[in-house]
């Protein structure tokens, strides 16, 4: 569909739900990004926490653990993901900027997977505050 009449479109129902409409396109993979992050103190006392399982597709889950490395070069980025995860290809991103936290699986998922979610975000958490982040 040609963009303009693809705009047309979704201004039009906009209108008609009387709310704004937002679109982004964004690149699949962190190669294709110019944007290149600063070290700073402040970011080296902090930490990005990833969590819950590996997403394959397009490897969205690598990519957005590249993309946070590449913006934030100082941050320490955790994955906090499940035993039993193939976490081979985070390999060779390891430093002290980057690690990998293997959590075991509640017993009991919760509605909504919610004790899974507070599993792996607890204990990011905690790795980082251990890290002194």
């Amino acid at each position: 569909m040609p963009r303009k009449l693809f705009i047309k479109i979704v201004l039009f129902i906009g209108s008609l739900t009387r709310k704004f409409i937002t679109f982004h396109t964004r690149p699949i993979f962190t190669a294709s990004m110019r944007y290149l992050g600063k070290e700073t103190v402040e970011d080296a006392l902090c930490a990005i926490v990833i969590q819950g399982p590996i997403k394959r597709e397009d490897n969205f889950t690598l990519e957005t653990v590249k993309l946070y490395r590449q913006h934030y070069p100082s941050a320490t980025v955790i994955l906090s993901t499940w035993e039993g995860e193939d976490v081979s290809a985070f390999e060779v991103l390891k430093s002290e900027h980057f690690k990998i936290l293997l959590n075991h699986k509640p017993s009991y998922n919760g509605p909504g997977n919610i004790n899974m979610q507070t599993v792996s975000t607890k204990n990011g958490i905690e790795l980082a505050i251990e890290m002194g982040l």
